[in-house]
């Protein structure tokens, strides 16, 4: 892909109201180097998930603990750990089990990111401010509100009672995200997860199944035809 080759996203702001330009990207256990790109916070992270992966427990097969970390995934991380520190232009990176993302307003740096061999599902983006501001757009809008979650922790419990309480609800829409997560082993939630609903009190009952676990909530409005 030529650095010049973005998906336009029509949004109401820029990514974290500050860059224009965002490129995704997969790279294995990336989230590894979730708040730091220090070498040895890095290997003793992926030394804890290699052994977590490796342990033999019941009903293993059952359980998607990741693929393998061999010495080439990490020897991949921290060359990309190595590249970020030497970036001097403003970025944010943002990690996500296998993908990441780096939000800036530089081209060079996306370019850079660009040509990176062992980088793979490569996107460029860039954010063009054409909509009202903290509201959601839709061609036919159902629900009246979306509200974001934050990115939290919490037990296999509090998952569980959470995921039931959305299932029951008859009347909400859930992200698609969100949905794959109900699913999965993972036990935090994602800032990109949301729900669109009717009623505020849908706020006040997941807050209490995990306090903190809301961001957002944004008016939906029909958009222009």
């Amino acid at each position: 892909m030529l650095n010049n080759s973005y998906h336009v996203e029509h949004r109401d702001r820029q990514y974290f109201d500050r860059y224009e330009l965002a490129v995704r990207f997969y790279l294995q256990d990336i989230s590894a180097l979730r708040g730091t790109l220090d070498h040895a916070v890095i290997s003793k992270r992926l030394l804890h998930r290699r052994r977590w992966r490796e342990l033999d427990r019941p009903y293993s097969d059952l359980v998607d603990r990741g693929p393998t970390i061999t010495g080439e995934v990490e020897q991949r991380l921290l060359d990309f750990a190595t590249l970020m520190r030497g970036i001097s232009v403003d970025y944010r990176l943002v990690v996500s089990s296998n993908n990441g993302y780096v939000y800036t307003n530089d081209a060079g740096l996306i370019s850079t990111i660009e040509q990176l061999p062992y980088l793979a599902q490569m996107g460029c983006y860039r954010a063009v401010v054409t909509r009202p501001r903290d509201a959601v757009q839709l061609q036919r809008p159902r629900h009246q509100l979306r509200t974001y979650f934050n990115s939290v922790e919490m037990t296999e419990d509090t998952k569980d009672n959470l995921v039931l309480f959305l299932q029951a609800q008859p009347d909400i829409r859930l992200s698609p995200g969100l949905v794959k997560w109900f699913g999965r082993d993972y036990l935090r939630t994602l800032e990109y997860f949301f729900v669109d609903h009717n009623e505020p009190s849908l706020l006040t009952m997941m807050n209490l199944i995990r306090p903190g676990l809301t961001r957002k909530t944004m008016p939906i409005i029909a958009a222009d035809k």
